[in-house]
């Protein structure tokens, strides 16, 4: 089997990183670090899965893109009567196919990068860290349920009436986009639905900013990685728009709840970490 050359180089790296990883620690540290990395992980993977789950009910329930008019409206606005499609279209008939391309290796990069935030923050500061890191990633996305259900949106994509003729076909983000439209409509007229599908629907607010962010917060007291990450966050908005996923007010408000995620698990974590101070023995005067 010939891989693309984006998923072996990605592999590559990986396998790498784990080489290393084994060659420079003790067994016994080896076997330290998989049972931290054990429970976030787990943790991680049902909060997603639950995610996924209550994102189709949604769909089955409420219109997928009652509000996307209202958020373009919003966009062309704060843009000065620019929207997210005509950026879009502007750079197709602009740049060359490759920074696209480029931009989907941004777009889809969160996911790796999300896992190794997990497994750095788990090895190097423990179980509980980790858990606190995953708590932090998942809360966003139960708050974007929420928002979800009153303000159901697809994204910019999906009103463009020359999106899926003028993109490129050639692009993982053309087919992406095409069957996100396609099984959210499928969802709403109650299709058959024989496994729990990975689909996400929801453009309002932007999660994909989420994870990046928070990976940065937790890792931030390393300078050159939040020099890397810093740099990848900013790169991944560029690709967002590019790419023609979010809205401008999606990204400004996945911002904020990353934001308010984070001060949120914070004040949570301090309040259960805090010890009393021990009581004082009361002494009796005779």
């Amino acid at each position: 089997m010939v891989l693309p050359w984006r998923i072996a180089l990605v592999l590559t790296v990986d396998t790498v990183v784990l080489l290393e990883f084994f060659h420079r620690i003790s067994p016994g540290t080896r076997m330290m670090a998989i049972r931290s990395v054990t429970l976030p992980a787990l943790y991680l993977l049902i909060g997603w899965v639950l995610v996924f789950a209550y994102n189709d009910i949604i769909v089955s329930a409420r219109f997928f893109a009652a509000k996307d008019a209202s958020f373009n409206a919003i966009d062309m606005w704060l843009l000065r009567g620019v929207s997210v499609s005509q950026i879009c279209h502007w750079a197709v008939r602009t740049f060359p196919v490759s920074v696209f391309r480029f931009s989907e290796i941004i777009y889809l990069g969160m996911f790796p990068l999300l896992g190794a935030g997990l497994i750095l923050v788990s090895i190097c500061d423990g179980t509980r860290q980790g858990l606190k890191f995953v708590g932090t990633v998942i809360l966003p996305s139960y708050i974007a349920l929420v928002l979800f259900y009153f303000w159901t949106s697809q994204g910019p994509y999906y009103l463009c009436p020359i999106h899926f003729t003028d993109f490129p076909s050639t692009l993982k983000t053309y087919a992406l986009q095409r069957g996100s439209i396609d099984h959210a409509r499928a969802r709403w007229e109650h299709a058959p639905l024989d496994r729990l599908s990975t689909d996400y629907f929801i453009a309002f607010p932007c999660v994909h900013i989420s994870a990046p962010l928070i990976v940065t917060w937790f890792l931030r007291r390393w300078k050159r990685i939040l020099a890397l990450l810093l740099t990848y966050d900013a790169l991944l908005i560029v690709a967002i728009v590019l790419l023609e996923w979010h809205y401008v007010v999606d990204v400004l408000a996945g911002i904020l709840i990353t934001g308010f995620a984070i001060l949120t698990i914070n004040y949570c974590d301090r309040l259960t970490s805090a010890v009393p101070p021990p009581l004082d023995h009361l002494e009796t005067s005779t």
